[in-house]
């Protein structure tokens, strides 16, 4: 054993590995097949490992490290006794990293030999999970913690989000500024079914309970507000994809009191795929924008998008056969979006100019324009493979709002001078935008002829448009 001790103290990490496991092999030996716990009788080897794991020497502390992992991933040693050694290591270890590492595999590991619900056998208070414990230990290990969870989840998706649950739900309800980290794990997981839908939108339940207990000021309500809606709207489209109705997901947001850009981001997402989509999703996509036009601030240009794509799936006057739900939906729809137009009209109407300019302190679409602007990535990775150009349609959308007349008609006349050299899809989005324009366009003459010029000049391009002309002129 004294031989041992002096070989660990060597520079040649070859030299300490081959003793790492020569104590690894004792340990296995010595246990007989039994599984060493907390009172089982002490073994020097183990003992030894147990001190190298704190050694200043962080290469070697690692290969203990990973020698009681593999201990324990093989039955050799409890799970439970492992994490509370250690948990009790912490404050006198140079390799806390590591340390933290090796907990939460060890975590993962028991979820998978439990395997009941794939459920944590942890809690906030008892028994309490372990990462909470390192957290009230020290609060400068949040970092870690952060990443560790961020880990867990990359490697083992919605099995990693649930077994950290605890640890999640406690990092919300006690820090603000870390919601981000947490809430951002949702539209990451990969979804595979309705169940794990519902698993997910669960803890978006719980997260919003723990957060509206906190005191906090505005800036972060609305942030954190944000990030719960990013992670519904995520949620809510799998939900439709997965053929259920997103209603009941999408009333934990509706509650929330906040700007975003997120809700014009999905409308245009919506408004590109209902021209994709047919039979019982409609209806789906068609529901959840009924829902979505309940949100403040939606952008007049995004809901003329969205408008002149459900004009399109109008059955024409010699259809007979037209399902008549889908055409009360879409008349539902239809009217929400009357709606929207008449509530921006009467609030251009109401403010004038000079006193709109001086509001710097009211939301505003110009909010929604920087949000978009900055918008998270993580949204964009995980929604729809249309979300990258959904994004550059509303961004686009809310400029379009902040501008004047001179700036429109100069797009418009641009788009003439361009569309010979646009690939098809891109001509789809700016056809979609000249149809948002010309269905909320002022009473000018100048503007109406100059819509109409363009809509010919991408017919000259592709007549694909022809019918849409049609419905959008009835």
């Amino acid at each position: 054993m004294e031989d041992l001790k002096q070989r660990l103290k060597f520079d040649d990490v070859a030299v300490r590995s081959r003793c790492v496991q020569k104590l690894v092999q004792a340990v296995k030996k010595k246990s007989k097949g039994e599984l060493i716990t907390a009172s089982s009788v002490q073994i020097p080897e183990l003992n030894l490992l147990w001190e190298v794991c704190i050694e200043e020497s962080t290469s070697t502390s690692n290969l203990a490290i990973r020698g009681i992992i593999y201990l324990a991933t093989n039955k050799h040693l409890d799970i439970d006794y492992v994490t509370n050694k250690f948990l009790s290591s912490l404050s006198s270890s140079s390799n806390v990293y590591n340390i933290v590492k090796g907990i939460t595999r060890l975590l993962i590991l028991q979820s998978n030999q439990l395997r009941e619900n794939n459920r944590s056998p942890y809690s906030l208070r008892i028994p309490k999970h372990p990462l909470i414990a390192v957290l009230q230990a020290d609060e400068d290990y949040l970092p870690l913690v952060l990443e560790s969870i961020a880990d867990a989840i990359s490697e083992n998706n919605l099995r990693g989000f649930q077994v950290m649950e605890p640890t999640l739900l406690d990092t919300v309800k006690n820090e603000p500024r870390t919601a981000f980290y947490i809430l951002r794990c949702i539209p990451l997981l990969q979804i595979e079914d309705y169940s794990q839908v519902v698993e997910a939108a669960n803890f978006i339940f719980k997260a919003q309970q723990a957060f509206s207990s906190l005191q906090s000021d505005e800036n972060d309500r609305i942030y954190i507000s944000e990030l719960l809606l990013l992670s519904t709207l995520s949620l809510s489209e799998r939900s439709v994809l997965f053929g259920h109705d997103p209603a009941r997901l999408l009333h934990i947001a509706v509650n929330a009191n906040f700007v975003s850009s997120y809700i014009n981001l999905c409308l245009v997402s919506v408004a590109k795929i209902l021209k994709t989509v047919s039979g019982e999703l409609i209806e789906r996509y068609i529901t959840l924008a009924v829902i979505l036009l309940n949100f403040p601030q939606i952008s007049p240009t995004v809901a003329a998008l969205l408008a002149s794509s459900v004009i399109q799936l109008l059955p024409e006057p010699c259809v007979v056969s037209f399902d008549e739900i889908s055409n009360s939906s879409l008349s539902q729809l239809l009217a929400k979006l009357e709606q929207s137009f008449l509530d921006c009209e009467n609030v251009k109407s109401s403010i004038p100019s000079a006193e709109a300019e001086s509001s710097k302190d009211a939301p505003s679409t110009s909010t929604g324009h920087e949000k978009t602007k900055n918008d998270n990535p993580i949204y964009i990775e995980s929604f729809t493979s249309l979300a990258q150009s959904s994004l550059q349609c509303a961004n686009f959308a809310l400029k379009l709002d902040e501008s004047n007349l001179e700036f429109k008609l100069n797009w418009l006349k641009s788009v003439q001078n361009i569309v010979e050299s646009c690939e098809t899809d891109n001509l789809d989005v700016i056809f979609s935008l000249v149809a948002a324009l010309f269905l909320i366009s002022l009473d000018d003459h100048t503007f109406i002829k100059s819509c109409l010029d363009t809509f010919e000049s991408i017919l000259k391009k592709n007549s694909f448009g022809k019918c849409k002309i049609l419905l959008l002129s009835i």
